[in-house]
């Protein structure tokens, strides 16, 4: 695995932990910016500080930088990614997903809307990846097929 991929896969997971506690489903409107570059800053010391319960959380600049970028693209483009995201999950419905498919969807989304560096495959299998991990069964398979679709739509 090439250092660039591992360094991207960590920065997603970053964005990720920082996004899930929000739910992202409380945001009508994008906070200021300045507020979350300073709830970031918070989260950052939590995120790196060595314990037993993240001892996988190291952190290279570079993907703290890609991580944060992800973030705030998360927020600013939030209406536009929501609007375009809607018809992809039919018959479902955001406000009816668990918080971490939530999540993930909206931050693959994201990232495929305002990232296009990297190919629309790879953002997907990432995303499909994480919610392997972090979520139940059948939570991989709804992550691919709806951010498959947002990917033929908007790319």
């Amino acid at each position: 695995m090439a250092k660039g991929h591992i360094q991207k896969t960590l920065a997603r997971k970053y964005a990720f932990k920082f996004l899930y506690p929000k739910s992202l489903a409380n945001y009508e409107a994008s906070p200021a910016e300045a507020d979350t570059k300073a709830e970031l800053d918070e989260f950052d010391e939590s995120y790196i500080a060595p314990d037993e319960e993240h001892e996988d959380n190291e952190l290279s600049l570079e993907s703290k930088t890609f991580g944060r970028k992800l973030i705030l693209s998360a927020f600013s483009s939030f209406d536009q990614i929501l609007s375009d995201l809607n018809p992809c999950l039919a018959p479902r419905t955001l406000d009816k997903l668990d918080m971490l498919e939530r999540t993930i969807v909206i931050l693959g989304a994201c990232e495929l809307k305002t990232q296009h560096d990297t190919p629309a495959a790879i953002v997907i299998n990432e995303y499909v990846e994480m919610a392997k991990e972090y979520g139940n069964q059948k939570s991989y398979t709804f992550v691919n097929g709806v951010l498959d679709k947002f990917a033929k739509a908007t790319r």
